[in-house]
């Protein structure tokens, strides 16, 4: 009996096709600077390797939809502004708008159930659809992702540039107070960053200018992938159960201090090291001491614009953990404080913060340009 139910099982997938159980493995992505960006199952199969379609949402598109047909075995995949059309096991694709055909060495399959591409989909593919270089390492399994980035010319190449990323947006509201929601609020205040930038040496890359869904891992990706980029802002407003909480506060990414002495300024809090760490040390920890320069710079600037005190707050902050440079994250006030409420609705406070943001960025370029020209004397005095 048994026998003949194995026998009844393997006649079931050969005549379906649609089951592979190739050898299992894994496969690290990583940035330009061979940073993880993460870690996938893959499946070696027919002589090649298998990603599934997850990936390209999880790295290059988190809009990425796909669509399957089990009777037809065509799967169906919209990535930016264009469709791909597969079919399971056919090597074929066709490429809508324009009705491209290209042909790949390799078919996708269905692997326990779910569409799986060779690599050479995301090697050769992936690039002409996305700004993106993607090249695979078999020996190492790593699939490596560079962001091509377009020519620029020698004095925006010169320009001090500076990232700027405004919390929210889409799906994802933030706070909101009277029918006010945060994402709209920090959005009016990138429209004047940006008016006023245009008349200055820096340069502002803002993360999202309209209101677009972007996941932390979007935003971490756009910021480490500017290389010519020299510090990260991330903007916010904030929300408390005492509607006495206000003013706008500065915070600092440390993954090892006390959250027991959060709202001492850095100089109080004493050397960090030596208290017991709270949680894993993280990438930007490198950067602690520029982050702590450029929180300074802020405090100071948005003191002498408003007026009022500026606190400084150090903790492991998730939306800047991974950014791999000096990094702060503003806000700018209190939603659930009815005069910070009132202030951060009028087009002057506005303006004055956007104002003040690029006045710091512009003195920590100061700061910046003067430690550089110390470094290189002391070099050549070696």
């Amino acid at each position: 009996m048994s026998i003949r139910i194995i026998q009844l099982l393997l006649v079931l997938l050969a005549f379906t096709g649609d089951l592979y159980f190739g050898q299992a493995q894994f496969i690290n992505i990583v940035d330009e600077n061979g940073k993880q960006i993460i870690r996938t199952d893959a499946v070696l199969e027919r002589g090649t390797t298998y990603l599934p379609v997850e990936v390209l949402s999880l790295v290059f598109d988190a809009n990425l939809t796909q669509k399957y047909i089990p009777l037809t075995k065509k799967l169906t995949l919209t990535l930016g502004k264009k469709q791909i059309h597969f079919r399971i096991n056919a090597t074929s694709i066709q490429i809508e708008p324009g009705g491209e055909s290209t042909v790949l060495s390799h078919p996708p399959l269905l692997i326990k159930r779910k569409p799986f591409l060779p690599i050479e989909f995301f090697t050769q593919l992936v690039p002409q659809i996305y700004i993106f270089d993607v090249s695979y390492n078999t020996t190492l399994r790593r699939m490596q992702v560079i962001e091509k980035i377009s020519g620029s010319t020698k004095n925006e190449a010169d320009q001090f540039t500076a990232i700027i990323d405004f919390g929210h947006g889409g799906k994802d509201t933030g706070c909101h107070q009277n029918g006010i929601l945060e994402k709209d609020l920090v959005l009016r205040l990138a429209e004047r960053i940006q008016m006023e930038a245009s008349d200055r040496t820096i340069k502002i890359l803002l993360t999202r200018d309209s209101d677009t869904t972007l996941y932390a891992k979007d935003r971490i990706r756009f910021s480490n992938r500017r290389t010519e980029a020299k510090l990260f802002i991330s903007v916010h407003c904030n929300m408390s159960f005492s509607p006495k909480k206000k003013g706008l506060e500065v915070y600092v990414n440390n993954s090892k201090s006390d959250l027991l002495k959060i709202g001492l300024e850095p100089n109080e809090i004493g050397n960090a090291n030596d208290q017991p760490s709270l949680f894993k040390p993280l990438t930007q920890d490198q950067f602690l001491d520029s982050s702590r320069q450029l929180a300074t710079v802020l405090k100071h600037q948005f003191e002498d614009v408003f007026g009022q005190k500026v606190s400084v707050f150090e903790l492991p902050l998730n939306m800047i953990r991974n950014i791999y440079m000096p990094a702060v994250l503003v806000e700018i006030g209190y939603f659930s404080n009815p005069l910070d409420l009132k202030k951060l609705k009028e087009n002057q406070f506005l303006s004055q913060a956007a104002v003040a943001l690029l006045q710091a960025i512009e003195r920590y370029h100061e700061i910046f340009i003067t430690q550089n020209n110390l470094s290189s004397i002391g070099e050549e005095v070696q």
